[in-house]
């Protein structure tokens, strides 16, 4: 009898540290947001270097001509490889929403469903186990999209296949007046915190203070949320002070010509003379406000997220898989995102 409690013990006390031990599973994963799926050898290498086994792959949007029409369809120029678990994911307008009528909502759903399914079959991404739909839904139209969400939902779980939809901080905050969707899981959209187009505004694509105030209380939300994190950057150009539009993967190499670009602040460039980057034209006197995520930043706000976000297994996705964005982070940097949220 004594062995017995003594083996007792002991098993228990395995179990014990075995559970104090246990690590969080962390899968690294990034968007794949482009007119066309090519990836390379290079490419395929780098995912493996980072050990990524899933793309958030955007297929098509939904936009409003008149009616909700797709557009902007991927274009499949190499087959997915096998290893990668690819999700597939659609963009779906406000604007869509705003016009769309109460009672066209559960034919869009459907037409959404099948045309995302007949895309996957065609072009070999399987097998199919999330579907996600990416939406800056508000008190206004979040009546339509929870409609859509739940329509949608429904007919994937015939398929057994898990719908997410992605959050904005916003959404996060002020959860009471935005609402909860109907989804089996949320992907927290970790960036675009400021509006692009003011003058004043230093960072839209990530501001650790900005995020966490938006974030105190996310261990609260009822949706198990994912992660999405920036690794892209862009120049904000300004005429007159007035928005103009983006210049998307600008860098600061881009803009150390001292005959053309004199710096005037942190990340402000003023144009001295007329000319063009990255096919955008700029002219003499525009501004020029350049803007990325600094990892040191996103790493900061990931661990605050890693102490709030108590799930057993998360998807950290970085937006977005492109060949200059991952060079210009850096594998390790890269790396330490995504061990920022093991515990």
């Amino acid at each position: 009898m004594k062995r017995f409690y003594l083996l007792m013990i002991l098993i228990l006390l395995t179990l014990t540290l075995s559970s104090c031990g246990q690590r969080r599973a962390v899968e690294p994963s990034f968007y794949y947001w482009k007119s066309i799926f090519r990836v390379t050898d290079d490419q395929l290498e780098t995912l493996q270097q980072l050990n990524v086994g899933r793309l958030y792959v955007k297929f098509f949007d939904v936009v409003w001509q008149g009616k909700a029409v797709p557009d902007a369809e991927l274009r499949f120029e190499s087959e997915p490889p096998k290893y990668l678990d690819v999700v597939p994911t659609v963009f779906i307008t406000n604007t869509t929403l705003i016009n769309l009528p109460h009672d066209a909502v559960d034919g869009l759903a459907e037409k959404i469903t099948s045309k995302l399914l007949r895309m996957a079959d065609n072009n070999l991404v399987r097998p199919v186990n999330e579907v996600q739909l990416d939406c800056d839904w508000n008190q206004t139209t979040r009546g339509k999209f929870f409609q859509l969400v739940e329509r949608i939902r429904d007919r994937l779980g015939e398929r057994n296949i898990n719908l997410s939809i992605t959050i904005r901080l916003h959404q996060i905050k002020y959860k009471d007046r935005t609402g909860v969707p109907p989804a089996d899981r949320g992907m927290l959209m970790v960036y675009n915190v400021e509006p692009v187009q003011k003058r004043t505004t230093q960072n839209s694509i990530f501001n650790p203070k900005i995020v966490k105030d938006y974030i105190a209380n996310i261990d609260q939300y009822p949706l198990p949320l994912d992660v999405a994190l920036p690794i892209f950057s862009w120049g904000v150009v300004f005429q007159h002070n007035r928005f103009i539009g983006l210049i998307n993967n600008l860098g600061e190499e881009d803009l150390k010509d001292s005959k053309v670009f004199a710096r005037r602040g942190r990340g402000i460039y003023e144009v001295l003379q007329d000319t063009s980057v990255k096919g955008i034209r700029l002219y003499h006197r525009d501004t020029v406000r350049l803007e990325t995520a600094d990892p040191r930043d996103v790493i900061s706000v990931s661990k605050t997220l890693r102490r709030k976000l108590k799930y057993e297994r998360i998807h950290i996705a970085l937006y977005h898989f492109d060949d200059l964005s991952v060079r210009r982070t850096g594998h390790a940097k890269i790396r330490d995102i995504f061990t920022a949220f093991t515990f």
